[in-house]
Parts: C-alpha cells; sequence; structure tokens
C-alpha cells in the first residue's frame, strides 16, 4: 500500500513481491501458504474493482463446484483478463506473474482435482483406508 502512494509506478511490483513473501517466508523457511489472500489482498489495493471480480469469480466457482483450491485456480487465472479488460496493463503484467507462482503452489490440488482425491468445500479430506 505505501508503495501505491509513494511510488505508484512501481506499486504492482510491489504487490509481485508481497505474494512472494507470503508464498515463501524467509522465517518459515521458505515455506509459506498457497497465497490466495495475499493475491487478493494485493489485487486490492492495486484495484479494488479487480479484486472484486477476483473474489466475485471466486465465490461463483465454490458455489457451483465446492472445490476452493479450484475456485482459487481459476479465479487467479482471471486476474490479468479483468485488469486487461480495465486498461490496467502493468497491473495485467503483475496479476499474471502472481498467477503464475499461486498455480505452481497448488501442483498437489490439481493432480488431487484430476484424480479426483480433492476434498470438496465442507468434506472431509480423502484418507485411504488403512490396511492391516
Amino acid at each position: 500500500m505505501a508503495a501505491r502512494y509513494l511510488a505508484p509506478e512501481l506499486a504492482p511490483i510491489a504487490a509481485v513481491f508481497a505474494v512472494l513473501g507470503h508464498l515463501y517466508p524467509v522465517w518459515l523457511g521458505f515455506n509459506g501458504g498457497k497465497g490466495f489472500a495475499a493475491a487478493l489482498g494485493a489485487l486490492a489495493v492495486l484495484s479494488l474493482p479487480i479484486a472484486l471480480g477476483v473474489g466475485l469469480t471466486w465465490l461463483i466457482v465454490a458455489a457451483i463446484f465446492r472445490f476452493s483450491s479450484l475456485s482459487t485456480l481459476i479465479s487467479i487465472a482471471l486476474a490479468p483478463v479483468y485488469a486487461w479488460i480495465g486498461n490496467e496493463q502493468r497491473i495485467a503484467i503483475a496479476a499474471l506473474i502472481i498467477a503464475a507462482f499461486l498455480w505452481a503452489r497448488h501442483r498437489q490440488n490439481i493432480q488431487r482435482l484430476r484424480t479426483g482425491k480433492e476434498p470438496k468445500i465442507g468434506k472431509k479430506a480423502f484418507r485411504p483406508a488403512a490396511s492391516g
């Protein structure tokens, strides 16, 4: 947010690094979360309409398919599209970079979605039956 006021032309770069800092925090051995909340927050600072579009997309996809990870993947993939439509090319580039990092962090979720093992919202995680 400081970059938005102190150096607005650098705000998209600061947003990318803010998300990277949440994905790979030094104090946690470079092992952070999946980054959607940080990405949504960064987008909100850059452009509230884009962030609202991403958030609304997440809600719609979640309501239809009931997968949080799928909702994240689709909504963050559309962030650069929303920015481009809004004639915010610098934000679109930052959103594309952020989306690429989030997709990379969701590799395991993508694999579970492909194999039908990703838990739905409100359901417990898939656990294979114990043998023995």
